[in-house]
């Protein structure tokens, strides 16, 4: 099993390596990038960076982005889980408890009180025939 993971993982990474490397050395020119859009002829925070840089970094933006919110989307089902954990930690506590409380009835000396006597044949309702 671990080995065709690994095969998959080649048969995916290497020709994602391959397409960004070549997006990469195809974009190399620098591009004006303008953080500022109260000012587009002076903006105040403005970079020259190669294409390729621009293209990864908002696909890294996205990914995490997605991540974020796939995140904060599961929340609920956390919620749920969290609870269902605590109501498990819950009635397990009573069930030791409980185990607890019937080895400790189980364990109690015997008095030298009448016991109830031991059933007989005389005792035995019978069929009517």
């Amino acid at each position: 099993m671990k080995a065709i993971k690994r095969l998959f993982q080649l048969l995916i990474l290497v020709p994602v390596g391959i397409v960004l490397v070549s997006l990469a050395v195809a974009n190399r020119h620098n591009v004006h990038l303008a953080l500022d859009p109260f000012s587009p002829e002076q903006p105040a925070l403005d970079f020259s960076v190669p294409l390729y840089v621009v293209m990864f970094g908002s696909l890294l933006v996205g990914i995490l982005i997605g991540g974020f919110m796939a995140w904060m989307k599961q929340g609920r089902h956390r919620r749920t889980a969290r609870e269902k954990r605590y109501e498990a930690r819950k009635w397990r506590n009573e069930a030791d408890r409980q185990q607890k409380r019937v080895e400790k009835l189980t364990t109690l000396p015997q008095s030298d009180a009448p016991a109830l006597p031991a059933p007989s044949d005389d005792n035995i309702a019978r069929p009517a025939a």
